[in-house]
């Protein structure tokens, strides 16, 4: 049941954009906590952590660094929080996987289109300061930068190649 947990512990951190240094500290920390076996290899761009040693199947999982790395620092701050829970005894382990397996179904999308909206809201300004735009100029401005914006999040989360030229 604790190296289940783990795994899923390790695929919320990854969810949330943690980075590879981080999650391999992490994965060695929380095996002590967790008392589970726990064998990471690294090569530059990937880790492998292999849980434990069942009889017939050891599970793992495998992480690759993200083209653009993405992280979401109030939803590592959630997975964090129920990990300290979980070693405090807070938290039972049953609850703390049904929590964590909820929280890596959310979408860190939204997440993102909050800065679009505030670098919208920025080009107006600049508009509005630089150009001495009028309200038509403002109003392209802040809805033209906006919708490009959120083409592109949306391009990059579609196809990860696209990612490389933005």
């Amino acid at each position: 049941m604790r190296e289940d947990l783990l795994l899923l512990f390790i695929h919320a951190f990854t969810h949330y954009g943690v980075s590879l240094d981080a999650l391999e500290d992490f994965a060695l920390r929380a095996s002590h906590a967790f008392d589970v076996r726990v064998t990471v290899a690294r090569n530059a761009s990937a880790l492998t952590c292999f849980v434990s040693e069942r009889v017939g199947e050891r599970p793992y999982v495998r992480v690759a660094s993200p083209l653009l790395r993405r992280t979401v620092p109030q939803g590592l701050s959630e997975v964090q929080r129920m990990y300290d829970a979980v070693v405090d005894q807070r938290v039972r382990v049953p609850e703390a996987g049904r929590r964590l397996a909820h929280m890596c179904t959310k979408s860190a999308m939204h997440y993102p289109v909050v800065y679009i909206g505030f670098a919208s809201v920025l080009a107006g300004v600049m508009c509005l300061v630089l150009f001495g735009g009028s309200m038509d100029d403002i109003l392209r401005a802040v809805v033209g930068s906006f919708v490009l914006g959120c083409v592109q999040l949306v391009l990059c989360r579609v196809s990860p190649w696209v990612a490389e030229f933005f």
